[in-house]
């Protein structure tokens, strides 16, 4: 992602994630977590933009079926195949979503919508609008924001 650095102003989201003003060396950044961060990660116009980039991307090379996809877009965020546990909680979210979006079209049609990049037109909205969320809350797991 792109943004344009000032000389002695950061921008919000670089601030958010603490980056080091210009003026000085950084040798070594600190690293936080903060709500404040993920906030920024599930909501920020192109957090939510990527996510769908990254739906659709799951939903068209991942496999056949659910659970070949959520094993993975999982894969490809933290490099590792999930467990039992985590693949449960993914397939438990993924149906959460779908019964939303099923009851709530025009909901997933406004979530599509989000960033300036056109939403693609060869997925079903609602299918794709659940794997958003999917995608969103993959993109901000802790394994994918910080090294391990």
């Amino acid at each position: 992602m792109y943004t344009f650095w000032k000389r002695t102003v950061l921008s919000p989201m670089m601030q958010t994630f603490d980056a080091p003003g210009r003026e000085f060396c950084t040798a070594r950044r600190f690293r936080t977590n903060t709500p404040l961060q993920a906030l920024l990660l599930l909501n920020g116009p192109q957090f939510v933009e990527a996510a769908r980039a990254f739906s659709h991307r799951i939903l068209t090379e991942g496999g056949d079926n659910a659970n070949e996809q959520l094993k993975f877009g999982f894969e490809l965020v933290t490099s590792r195949v999930p467990d039992e546990v985590e693949l449960r909680l993914l397939t438990s979210y993924l149906r959460d979503r779908l019964d939303h979006f099923q009851s709530n079209p025009a909901a997933a049609e406004k979530m599509l919508q989000v960033g300036e990049s056109q939403p693609p037109t060869d997925l079903d909205p609602v299918q794709h609008a659940a794997w958003m969320e999917v995608a969103r809350m993959l993109l901000n797991l802790d394994e994918a924001i910080n090294r391990n």
